[in-house]
């Protein structure tokens, strides 16, 4: 007797997020939002429009976006905010709601209790309260985190450190899983054009000695402090100057420009505009630098890492996860002025084909897109 052939039920996922920027909880958003299994279908909603939903649109994915959801806090806003996001749970019926960012974690996972939904996750991208910040604003940031992770049947990590916090919130241990980000070998410009494009074709004696950040300019990534090392590196070493490249835009851009001009910085620190895969340009530098305060795991990390770049990180969230001394990248022993200059004067300006192409195979192996998408499916079954 011929057995029927059983058709799986389609599984809805709604994804949500709080900013529809670009950046490394966006870009999480949209991998896990293309590379769904056959029998998921999804939508997306987000807070503030940007690049996510161009991309997401692109894609040929639904989404929505919530006008009054942005990071900044309003009461009036957030109430109007839940109200619109609950009614696009109960429109959408999801089977799985996979929230981002903490705003959205903590209105979408009330909503989505109160909705029935039968599996939400949470994505933490780095417990907001570790940011730095009054000591009453942590401890009230602290308490909605621990409340939002107990509405939530599953808890999505990207480091250890944030393992470790989130296993010592009591009733919360047992629902959390650490899942790496996982990325594909950026596709990069060959080092001629990249320099030539960010360089306007000024080639210098310096060039060996390039150093970049990619980051959303906020006071969380360190970046005055950086700018501080570097000139410090260059009176100190005139004859052997290094070339500092900032790419990106935000909050800070006003007050960065302002302090590279205020040190006649401008020919060898340059600060650039938020730029659209801006990975492909790693092939022009040979050191990453990130000193953040607060980070969880950086999707830039990964694909400078993926490149062969030396790598030097603050020892904050998922950055130890991330750089391994015996293949080539330095953790700084704090994030002040003085410990990214020692680091700066430690990094190797030249390297063998054989360290570059070693350091990339080992980002290729713990940080494939592939676990990353087992891991996460697994959860939503």
């Amino acid at each position: 007797m011929k057995m029927q052939e059983v058709t799986p039920h389609t599984q809805k996922v709604l994804f949500g997020i709080t900013k529809g920027s670009w950046g490394g909880a966006s870009r999480y958003v949209f991998d896990l939002a293309t590379n769904l299994p056959q029998n998921y279908e999804c939508a997306v909603i987000t807070g503030t429009p940007g690049l996510l939903i161009e991309k997401l649109t692109e894609a040929s994915l639904r989404t929505y976006t919530i006008p009054t959801l942005s990071r900044d806090m309003a009461l009036i806003k957030e109430i109007r905010s839940f109200f619109t996001l609950l009614s696009h749970i109960k429109k959408e019926r999801p089977d799985i709601l996979h929230l981002n960012s903490p705003k959205m974690i903590g209105l979408g996972a009330l909503a989505g209790r109160l909705c029935g939904v039968k599996n939400i996750t949470a994505t933490i991208h780095g417990w907001s309260f570790n940011e730095e910040r009054p000591y009453y604003q942590k401890a009230l940031i602290y308490f909605f985190s621990y409340i939002s992770a107990l509405l939530c049947h599953h808890v999505i990590v990207i480091s250890k450190s944030d393992l470790s916090q989130g296993r010592a919130l009591p009733f919360v241990s047992n629902k959390i899983s650490l899942v790496y980000l996982g990325i594909t070998k950026p596709p990069l410009l060959p080092k001629e054009k990249a320099q030539e494009i960010l360089f306007t074709g000024k080639i210098a004696e310096y060039m060996h000695k390039q150093v970049v950040t990619i980051a959303e300019l906020h006071t969380n990534k360190n970046l005055e402090n950086a700018v501080r090392a570097v000139v410090k590196y260059n009176l100190q070493f005139p004859a052997s100057p290094l070339q500092y490249t900032i790419i990106g835009g935000g909050e800070e851009k006003d007050r960065l420009t302002a302090l590279i001009r205020s040190f006649n910085a401008d020919g060898l620190i340059t600060l650039t505009d938020f730029k659209k895969d801006a990975s492909q340009y790693l092939s022009a530098f040979n050191v990453f630098l990130l000193p953040s305060k607060k980070e969880g795991l950086p999707y830039v990390l990964l694909e400078a890492g993926y490149s062969g770049l030396f790598l030097i990180g603050s020892l904050v969230g998922g950055i130890p996860d991330i750089i391994d001394s015996s293949l080539g990248g330095a953790l700084l022993s704090s994030t002040t002025e003085e410990s990214i200059f020692e680091a700066l004067c430690a990094s190797p300006w030249e390297e063998s084909l054989v360290v570059v192409e070693a350091r990339s195979a080992s980002f290729q192996k713990k940080f494939a897109l592939r676990d990353m998408l087992t891991k996460t499916f697994a959860l939503y079954k």
